[in-house]
């Protein structure tokens, strides 16, 4: 058997929670990690599916489910990804919690179920590149408004 782990990564944003939580539902957590898309579907409701297919170095594709949404509070939902060497042996599963902190917003993800070893470095690596691109495009999206 696989040994499983968890990544958890914590960022406080400069920005409200619900620009935060909007961003999540409008799809910019998936657009921010780095890969250019092939094609990519979002239907943000509970028991509503995501896909998107990428090519970077190589090509993958990505397909899930939403489980839980609390409007402004946390997102939670499914992680199959395929076509990468570091691709999980099993659905996983991602949680995203907003916390208010004055007028900036404590983001969480937690990433439950990876295998131990590449797959669990490579989720990390990426989820960190998606939290630092997601920091640069909330600025840009606070700067407009």
């Amino acid at each position: 058997m696989t040994e499983k782990k968890t990544i958890e990564l914590k960022r406080t944003y400069d920005a409200p929670v619900s620009v935060m939580f909007d961003a999540i539902k409008d799809g910019q957590l998936f657009r921010s990690t780095g890969v250019k898309f092939n094609s990519f579907k979002h239907d943000f409701r509970v028991g509503g599916e995501y896909s998107l297919e990428w090519t970077s170095k190589t090509e993958g594709a990505c397909t899930g489910r939403y489980l839980e949404i609390e409007p402004n509070k946390q997102v939670k939902f499914t992680w199959n990804s395929r076509g990468c060497e570091s691709s999980p042996t099993s659905e996983t599963i991602v949680t995203v919690t907003f916390k208010e902190r004055g007028q900036k917003c404590e983001m969480v993800l937690t990433h439950e179920g990876l295998d131990a070893g590449f797959c669990y470095d490579d989720h990390l690596k990426g989820w960190t590149f998606t939290y630092d691109d997601l920091e640069k495009e909330i600025a840009r999206l606070t700067s407009v408004s």
